[in-house]
């Protein structure tokens, strides 16, 4: 059943399916500034996002979690880019940009055995469009937790971005994570 579940895992790491493109179109006006502000907002929406604590799933055997989850964003009208991207959808009687977004993502994580070390990836598709997401996670448990102490962990995480055709996407990050498992809860910051 391991090497199943392992085999699982690894098809699901390396196959990212080949897609349609999806075409942003940089509005005339549309300048350095707003590109800048664009990315940034962009790339935070899209990016890895941590969604477990920082005690490691492996023990003396390997530890999975697979789960489902939903990222909700609301963005900005107010921002200058927005304005020009939604003005030129509009002009071109293309539609006008959504006031925020759904991203559904599945996950899954192994945390290997003896070393407090988890490794995750997780699949995201926007909704309307050709935008896939693949994320990637290394998680090193710095501390472990017990019954008194919390659980430290640093992680290291990295998002491609596929189905743009003007656009080359990638994000990179580094977090450090706190849990305390409390009765069948475990919060995490």
């Amino acid at each position: 059943m391991k090497k199943v579940i392992l085999a699982v895992l690894l098809v699901f790491i390396t196959a990212v399916p080949v897609m349609a493109e999806t075409r942003i179109e940089f509005p005339s006006g549309f300048d350095q500034a707003d590109f800048k502000a664009f990315s940034e907002d962009f790339g935070m929406a899209l990016s890895y996002i941590p969604l477990s604590p920082a005690a490691p799933l492996g023990d003396k055997l390997p530890g999975f979690d697979v789960g489902i989850e939903a990222s909700y964003i609301k963005l900005d009208k107010n921002v200058s880019y927005y304005q020009k991207i939604d003005a030129a959808l509009k002009a071109n009687g293309r539609g006008e940009l959504p006031s925020a977004l759904l991203i559904p993502r599945v996950h899954a994580q192994v945390g290997l055995p003896i070393i407090p070390l988890d490794l995750g990836v997780s699949y995201a598709s926007v909704p309307d469009s050709d935008i896939k997401l693949v994320g990637y996670e290394l998680k090193y448990a710095i501390l472990e937790g017990g019954v008194a102490t919390p659980a430290l962990a640093i992680r290291g995480a990295y998002t491609a971005v596929s189905g743009l055709d003007q656009l080359d996407l990638t994000t990179k990050s580094i977090d450090l994570s706190i849990s305390k498992g409390v009765l069948i809860f475990t919060p995490y910051a």
